[in-house]
């Protein structure tokens, strides 16, 4: 019989029961379990769960485009995001955050790239908000990187941060929620900001603290541009070959009783 490792690649949504159901069946069948982050490593071991190790996700630098002219029309400061348009998303709060900012930072534009269940209600609350946002669909993440100045991630929940850490691979700084794996993606005050989930007040503050202040813009990129080393393909594949050393070492020692 051959070593087991199961990947969980996050626990969102109903977090309690899928970490007790996931424990149920990894304790019983995988000699190792890897997940993203720390963060879901605490909620997996809370319900029971064993043989657990961090290894993150791959994150490699986008090709990031050349400047989309379009998308910057009218803003002299562009903050993107890439998210699917559901709930735990957190995009509402990013619109309502931008209601508030714009009003510190008059030339401020928003760019959301992505689709989902939510976008005619998102569509609504920018309409009642006049917010500075634009639904732009589908587009290419290089493309939206190589227009914005900044990026923010306001998400309710997130195993890891994908996104945040392909914007800090593309140099730009990051403004994320302090949910999840994202604090451990984002340096709060050297690779971007954190900010409570859920708070379009506190997040507008971050969004105006970093849209006027270039500098700082700067430095932040520049730390951030580093930080995803961390997740190189080689650094990831040298973690997981010693997930799968280990992992067969418990499969001969489990044989062996």
């Amino acid at each position: 019989d051959a070593a087991r490792v199961y990947t969980n690649h996050g626990i969102v949504g109903a977090a309690q029961i899928k970490a007790w159901m996931t424990a149920q069946v990894t304790n019983r069948y995988a000699h190792r379990v890897t997940v993203p982050s720390a963060h879901d490593a605490s909620r997996l071991r809370a319900a029971g769960a064993q043989n657990l190790v961090v290894v993150p996700n791959v994150v490699t630098p986008p090709v990031v485009a050349r400047l989309d002219t379009s998308l910057r029309a009218g803003g002299s400061v562009v903050v993107g995001t890439l998210a699917r348009l559901e709930p735990e998303k957190g995009i509402d709060v990013l619109i309502r955050a931008a209601a508030l900012a714009v009003h510190d930072v008059p030339g401020l534009r928003v760019v959301v790239a992505g689709e989902g269940g939510r976008r005619s209600a998102l569509a609504r609350l920018i309409a009642e908000t006049r917010a500075p946002v634009e639904l732009v669909g589908f587009r290419p993440a290089g493309e939206i990187l190589g227009t914005c100045d900044f990026y923010v991630q306001p998400s309710r929940a997130e195993a890891f941060g994908m996104a945040a850490a392909e914007a800090m691979a593309a140099g730009l700084p990051v403004i994320a929620s302090a949910v999840g794996g994202l604090p451990e993606v984002v340096v709060d005050g050297v690779t971007g900001l954190l900010v409570p989930p859920n708070d379009p007040k506190a997040l507008a503050v971050a969004m105006v603290r970093i849209a006027q202040d270039s500098t700082l813009r700067g430095r932040m990129g520049q730390s951030g541009a580093i930080m995803p080393n961390a997740f190189a393909p080689g650094m990831i594949a040298t973690s997981m070959a010693t997930v799968y050393r280990d992992a067969k070492a418990a499969q001969a020692t489990e044989e062996s009783h």
